[in-house]
């Protein structure tokens, strides 16, 4: 008996650091899912443009949009993200970071500005074409 006693503490030392570990990721996962959640996370993965309103600072970008001609041909994600599923989603995560560190619309970065420009004559010429074949 006295044996099992001294056995216990030692036990309970090697129990100690999976427990601690398992509480700890627990925790994290957690706090990480609530915020995923409460923050709308998983709409940044879509293309839908009401995911970029999320953040209230893009609200005026977002009505000045709404009121323009090219938003029945064009969302947010056609124009301001590439199209190669990686680097869109790099991309996507760049400015998720830059927005959380500077709260308000920032002026485009070159490779941005160019990016849109790009972005813009290619949904152009694409809409021009594609209304010249309906015309006929």
């Amino acid at each position: 008996m006295a044996e099992e006693s001294r056995e216990s503490p030692r036990g309970m030392r090697r129990l100690w650091l999976p427990v601690s570990f398992a509480a700890a990721l627990g925790v994290l996962g957690g706090l990480g899912g609530y915020t995923l959640r409460y923050a709308e996370g998983l709409s940044y993965l879509s293309r839908d443009p009401e995911a970029c309103v999320n953040c209230h600072i893009m609200q005026p970008q977002f009505d000045a949009w709404q009121k323009a001609s090219h938003h029945a041909v064009a969302v947010c994600v056609d124009c301001h993200l590439p199209e190669s599923f990686f680097y869109k989603y790099y991309t996507k995560a760049e400015n998720g970071y830059r927005h959380g560190k500077r709260p308000r619309p920032s002026a485009s970065r070159s490779r941005s500005a160019r990016r849109v420009e790009r972005s813009c004559k290619k949904t152009a010429s694409a809409v021009t074409a594609s209304s010249r074949t309906t015309s006929r």
